[in-house]
């Protein structure tokens, strides 16, 4: 009788003790989605590239993304929308991606994706650590590493205002 009575408490407890721990997860991971959209809302990545394949003295080919808004569309599902720039035509793109977290660490997937204005699927598995990404990126067949630093863009000067 003890026994079931003790097992029935240090159930309860740890039913209880789930619960909390729920809680905390719940709002840990609202925590941390604040902190993408914070990151990554009007961010610039700056960095680099390779391509799989291409051995060369010279430096990594530079690159940069624009980010102007990140929202979470649900579930998994995030819209990024970005400014970039490829074979010297600019984009605005609204591109959906998922965010996965690994810990506290949040991964952009982008899975064989075909964007307007651009040829081919692209995919990638990039990696957020505070002012740092890195990752890998494909276009068709054609595939490499991408790493840089993120930054905040500049606040452009309002109308009216003069420097």
């Amino acid at each position: 009788m003890h026994r079931t009575a003790f097992a029935a408490l240090v159930s309860l407890g740890l039913i209880a003790g789930l619960s909390a721990d729920d809680t905390k997860a719940a709002k840990t991971r609202a925590d941390l989605e604040k902190k993408f959209i914070d990151t990554m809302t009007n961010a610039v990545l700056e960095g680099s590239f390779t391509i799989d394949g291409r051995n060369s003295d010279k430096p990594p080919p530079k690159d940069k993304y624009e980010i102007q808004s990140v929202q979470k569309s649900g579930g998994d599902v995030w819209v990024i929308t970005a400014k970039m720039s490829y074979f010297n035509r600019d984009f605005t793109l609204p591109c959906p991606v998922e965010v996965r977290w690994a810990g506290d660490t949040p991964m952009i997937m982008l899975t064989k994706v075909g964007l307007p204005g651009m040829n081919g699927k692209f995919s990638t598995r990039l990696l957020i650590d505070g002012d740092r990404y890195a990752g890998t990126w494909s276009h068709d067949e054609v595939g490499g590493h991408m790493w840089g630093k993120i930054s905040k863009k500049p606040a452009e000067p309002k109308s009216g205002d003069s420097k």
